[in-house]
């Protein structure tokens, strides 16, 4: 709001901004764009994590396949144990820290001890779906399934 202001000493007269600052429409406007610019960078920044966690589990999976060969010579040709041995336990620790609460992974053996599958759920991104999981087996295979049940990692290994 502008005042009226004059000078008595001179015949001067002029206008002074009664109060300064912003208004509360401004800084609601600069809020606004503020949330705006926020949500943008954290969408952004959440997937890179998740990509980040992924890429984690999909690693300490394809380690599986070193300590599984190591544990199949350890074991005289046999993978008979392998699920609930150290040098699965070891790397299932890493995948459920890289994935957090609610992990859904899981390890089978064939019944004839000739070879075993790992599977894991990974985190939902651009890419992998909410109900994505990346399987390795004791061949060297790796796959990725999407689309799938909670219980799918059961079935294909």
């Amino acid at each position: 709001m502008w005042k009226f202001i004059k000078n008595n000493k001179s015949t001067q007269q002029f206008f002074v901004k009664k109060g300064t600052g912003f208004t509360v429409v401004e800084l609601l406007v600069v809020v606004a764009i503020m949330v705006v610019l926020t949500s943008i960078v954290l969408v952004s920044v959440v997937q890179y994590i998740n990509n980040g966690k992924n890429a984690a589990i999909k690693g300490n999976l394809a380690n599986l396949l070193t300590s599984g060969t190591v544990y199949y010579f350890d074991n005289d040709g046999s993978y008979n144990g392998f699920c609930s041995s150290d040098y699965y336990n070891n790397y299932s620790v890493a995948i459920g820290n890289a994935f957090g609460v609610g992990s859904l992974q899981n390890c089978n053996v064939k019944s004839d001890n000739t070879s075993w599958c790992a599977c894991s759920q990974l985190k939902t991104t651009a890419i992998e779906l909410a109900t994505s999981y990346f399987c390795i087996e004791s061949t060297g295979t790796k796959n990725l399934y999407t689309g799938q049940a909670a219980s799918y990692c059961d079935t294909i290994c």
